[in-house]
């Protein structure tokens, strides 16, 4: 038929019943696409336990968008865990620069007012800006627990329940417009770095008025200043030359600005250090800047 496949069966290695024949592997996630459709794994280094998930980025026709499939067992009420995790996939995904459609079996009951986990799980999507968009039941028992997520500007079409007899879990359906977004470019001017002359620029520099003793001796503050300005900059005009360069803007979360990137790069880099040493302390350090990152993202979200 040639379509293209993508699962993630679910990892059996911990089952206590594994090697028995009475076992069944239920779980595990799939994505099929119809042929056209290019479908990369993508890895969001989340480690999730309390769900299973699966992240592809589909391409077609030019216009790519994430798609996250995910399956959280129905047998455990959501904890503290799933939250955390489910937060961590978010963030993950929030900072892409692609659009971004989460579906699948999350089994919190999100049509039963009053729920605190419906409560807890609208108040993480709300505060990276994602929206829930089905609205009627898709269980056969009444529950709301199928789920299709986007972002609030990223409106999907009517999103149809649809009972198939199939299973005690109707057919949802939706589409969205996979046309490529308008690119938006910009104009960036810089110096030419990579082939800086380091060794003539410091001879250039020591046989410059700058390094005459006298001219130290001469002349004001204000006028050394000026003059500094100047040479310095008649230097790297010749061995740095500015060029003026046109690029695509990447996009990007509208909240996330260089406060959050330079908090999530610290949490990274002290992640890599614990991994190396396995201290107790470099552990800490790293929890305690993930925590920070993950509430400086809120924070903002929030304000925005």
């Amino acid at each position: 038929m040639g379509f293209n496949v993508l699962e993630a069966a679910r990892p059996t290695a911990d089952h206590p019943k594994r090697d028995t024949a009475s076992f069944i592997n239920h779980g595990g996630v799939a994505i099929i696409a119809k042929p056209g459709f290019v479908l990369s794994k993508i890895s969001l280094n989340v480690k999730a336990t309390t769900f299973e998930y699966l992240c592809t980025k589909i391409y077609v026709k030019g216009s790519s968008r994430l798609l996250v499939v995910i399956y959280r067992p129905g047998s455990e009420h959501p904890n503290a865990n799933f939250f955390a995790e489910f937060t961590s996939l978010l963030e993950a995904v929030a900072i892409s620069g692609l659009p971004v459609t989460i579906t699948g079996d999350i089994n919190v009951h999100l049509n039963v007012d009053g729920d605190t986990h419906r409560t807890k799980l609208n108040d993480i999507l709300a505060s990276f800006d994602f929206v829930q968009r089905v609205s009627t039941p898709t269980h056969d028992r009444g529950g709301l627990l199928d789920v299709v997520i986007t972002t609030s500007a990223d409106d999907p079409s009517e999103v149809t329940v649809t009972k198939t007899g199939r299973s005690d879990h109707s057919l949802v359906s939706w589409s969205v417009n996979m046309a490529p977004p308008e690119p938006i470019y910009r104009t960036v001017t810089g110096r030419q770095w990579r082939n800086f002359d380091t060794e003539g620029f410091m001879s250039a520099l020591s046989n410059c008025d700058l390094c005459r003793p006298s001219c130290v001796n001469e002349e004001s503050p204000e006028t050394l200043a000026d003059r500094y300005d100047s040479v310095i900059t008649e230097l790297l005009d010749e061995f740095a030359p500015q060029t003026t360069i046109t690029v695509r803007q990447r996009r990007h979360r509208p909240w996330y600005d260089d406060e959050c990137r330079q908090s999530r790069r610290k949490a990274r880099k002290l992640e890599r250090r614990f991994r190396r040493f396995k201290t107790s302390e470099s552990y800490e350090a790293w929890r305690a800047a993930l925590s920070n990152s993950r509430k400086m993202s809120h924070a903002k979200a929030a304000e925005y």
